[in-house]
């Protein structure tokens, strides 16, 4: 039904239906009209001539209305006497009636906002904003049609809060309570009271202004503020950084002047000292460990120097020291060097640097010392996020399993641990070395 809100308590005591398919709701006090085609419904009251005394306790319900075909009328008992009429004679309003909104009330300014006082009478505007404090909104609307007011209903929706059409009957105003800030739209609409819509309905938009805290000129405000803040957190960060690149470059350089070169110095007197005594001697063996461990020293502290130093932290400056120290650890000429680097300018961590370096100058040493090669190969690769070291050696071989505790094998695998990596140890007595070490490229990232 197209108003069926004003069927809303009423008892329906008997159903007719006329020569034309249309129905009479036989209802207490009341009499509506419904046409199934149109889906119409049609009420009448006292003014349109329908007695609205209460049945009497003698009617007899259910056998008290009937239609006559044969005259066209339909009969209908009441508690005062009998109600007859002819259907076809009653005329119906084909003229969708007009709706206006009347007044509008909001909380008032002066007693708390307990009362609603009218802001806009007859003529509302197109838009209302309210404050968010007092968002409660009343509205009062009419339809202009007085054919039968007592038939017209309305329908109402606030967009925003309804979903669909509110059936309102025959109230004439709606009230909202607290509307949260935001944008909406009222709209009401009226029927007649043959169930004929108005053609338009009207309307206007409301805005419920949110608190200052939560206003578009706050957010911009938290925004600056939270930018702000993460640009005096970076300046901050550069700062330390800056900080701590000026302790790494004054610790290197005092390592470098104060032990490096002390230690070079001792090495060199300490050999020309040892000139003078004979190599069998007890004294020139002694001065030849001192000699041998200040060197030693010193190319510590120099690898030390050379991972502290900030210049030093992209992977291709890493690949270069690894070059240059391979044919001073091997004493050799030019050993096989092969690198491939996909992000040369990936920047390491210290710690990376420092593993690498140590791990790979160990490896050099043990090739030195004990595998007697005649051919060595080291490559050096880095693609699909992963960085390799591979050395090879003609060497004698050894057999890992019995080799735990010789080699510097336990420090091997100690810095590849640590780096999160994989070392892989293959060897053959008599047929030589190979040693792999892979760890994905994000671990070795500052």
């Amino acid at each position: 039904m197209s108003n069926s809100a004003q069927l809303q308590g009423a008892e329906i005591l008997d159903i007719i239906e006329d020569d034309t398919g249309v129905l009479w709701l036989d209802c207490d006090r009341l009499l509506f009209r419904y046409d199934p085609a149109t889906k119409a419904l049609r009420r009448f009251g006292l003014a349109d001539g329908y007695p609205i005394t209460p049945r009497g306790i003698h009617s007899l319900k259910g056998t008290e209305s009937a239609f006559l075909p044969r005259k066209g009328l339909i009969v209908i008992g009441t508690g005062d006497g009998i109600v007859i009429f002819k259907p076809q004679g009653i005329r119906s309003n084909p003229v969708p009636p007009s709706v206006v909104i009347s007044d509008i009330l909001v909380p008032s300014r002066t007693d708390g906002g307990t009362v609603m006082s009218p802001v806009f009478r007859f003529h509302p505007p197109e838009h209302l904003d309210l404050p968010y404090d007092r968002s409660a909104v009343e509205i009062v609307y009419a339809a202009l049609d007085f054919t039968s007011p007592p038939g017209n209903t309305y329908a109402v929706k606030l967009e925003g809060v309804d979903r669909d059409w509110v059936q309102m009957h025959m109230t004439h105003s709606i009230r909202y309570g607290t509307l949260l800030p935001g944008d909406y739209r009222f709209r009401v609409k009226a029927a007649n009271s043959d169930g004929i819509w108005s053609a338009q309905n009207a309307s206007f938009s409301i805005t419920v202004l949110p608190p200052w805290w939560k206003s578009p000129g706050a957010y911009v405000g938290y925004i600056a503020l939270a930018g702000m803040l993460l640009y005096l957190a970076y300046r901050a960060r550069i700062a330390r950084l800056k900080a701590l690149e000026r302790l790494r470059l004054n610790i290197a350089g005092d390592l470098h002047d104060e032990i490096g070169t002390g230690l070079s110095s001792i090495a060199l007197q300490t050999e020309l000292l040892s000139r003078t005594q004979r190599p069998a001697t007890e004294q020139g063996e002694t001065l030849a460990d001192i000699v041998k461990t200040a060197r030693t020293l010193a190319d510590s502290t120099r690898d030390v120097v050379w991972v502290l130093a900030p210049q030093h932290e992209r992977l291709s400056d890493l690949v270069l020291k690894m070059r240059t120290e391979a044919p001073r650890v091997l004493a050799v000429e030019d050993p096989g060097f092969a690198e491939h680097l996909e992000h040369p300018e990936v920047i390491l961590s210290t710690e990376a640097r420092k593993h690498i370096l140590l791990m790979y100058k160990e490896i050099l040493h043990n090739v030195h010392r004990h595998a007697h090669a005649e051919r060595v190969s080291i490559e050096v690769n880095e693609q699909l996020g992963v960085f390799q070291l591979i050395v090879r050696d003609s060497g004698v071989g050894f057999v890992p399993e019995n080799a735990n505790t010789g080699h510097g094998l336990k420090s091997l695998d100690f810095r590849a641990k640590e780096l999160g990596g994989k070392l892989t140890i293959t060897s053959v007595a008599g047929k030589g070395t190979r040693v792999q070490f892979a760890v994905e490229l994000t671990r070795l990232r500052d």
